[in-house]
């Protein structure tokens, strides 16, 4: 199971968004898993996306605080270990945006065994303590960041966030790449080697366009399927369940 999770300033106006998002990653961490060998109807593997919109993450001026992260974070552990209960060999992995990767750290900080890989993108920040927590744990972290994301970096302010620090600043998390370049899922069952370019991310944009505050609007947001961002975190999904399997 692979949930995505919003941040700020996202309300049910943008499920359809990330209901596509869902779709998409879904369809293409399944295909290159076909691609490699690996398929649903040989049984050992079925995936199901779920786009997480039960947390109410407030808008731009509750985001250097954590309370609304912290009220989200007890649901979504609620809601994954329920998930986890009734499947206990299930694989678990979260993609969390901007302040819902708050949200997701809080959550995975204080229940070790919730996510098997979790991904973040423009991130709002950790607090400390969940950062000194999940670096303890048996979890895959990656995280992304645009070079032009001041948004996020406003999420993360040295003396005045709750959660100033930067995932990818950690030295147990993978960075990926936001800029364009190309993404090297491998050699397929067919011998054959996939390498598609991926574009790049300005920005703090979850999907097809940044926020109408940012003067770049318009640009490629992070989980655009053309972005790079969001193929190589198809491509450590693909490789989390190959691994696992």
């Amino acid at each position: 199971m692979l949930t995505l999770t919003h941040g700020i300033r996202t309300d049910l106006e943008q499920f359809g968004d990330w209901s596509g998002t869902g779709r998409d990653v879904q369809r293409e961490v399944s295909t290159e898993l076909e691609r490699r060998g690996y398929t649903s109807a040989d049984g050992r593997i079925s995936i199901a996306s779920v786009v997480w919109f039960e947390y109410d993450s407030k808008g731009a001026t509750a985001v250097q605080g954590s309370i609304h992260a912290e009220a989200g974070a007890a649901r979504y552990a609620q809601f994954v270990g329920g998930v986890s209960q009734r499947n206990p060999d299930s694989i678990t992995a979260g993609w969390f945006h901007s302040y819902g990767t708050t949200m997701g750290a809080q959550a995975q900080g204080r229940h070790p065994e919730l996510l098997d890989q979790i991904y973040t993108v423009g991130s709002a920040g950790w607090t400390e303590d969940a950062a000194a927590a999940i670096g303890q744990q048996n979890v895959e972290v990656n995280s992304t960041a645009a070079g032009r994301d001041w948004t996020a970096w406003a999420g993360r302010s040295p003396g005045i966030s709750s959660h100033p620090v930067n995932p990818i600043d950690l030295d147990y998390v993978t960075e990926l790449s936001s800029e364009t370049g190309t993404v090297d899922f491998g050699i397929g069952a067919d011998g054959k080697v996939r390498a598609p370019q991926g574009e790049q991310t300005e920005g703090h944009g979850s999907h097809h366009h940044t926020p109408w505050y940012e003067f770049w609007r318009g640009q490629r947001g992070y989980l655009d399927t053309d972005a790079r961002s969001f193929l190589e975190g198809v491509d450590q999904a693909a490789d989390l369940l190959k691994e696992t399997k």
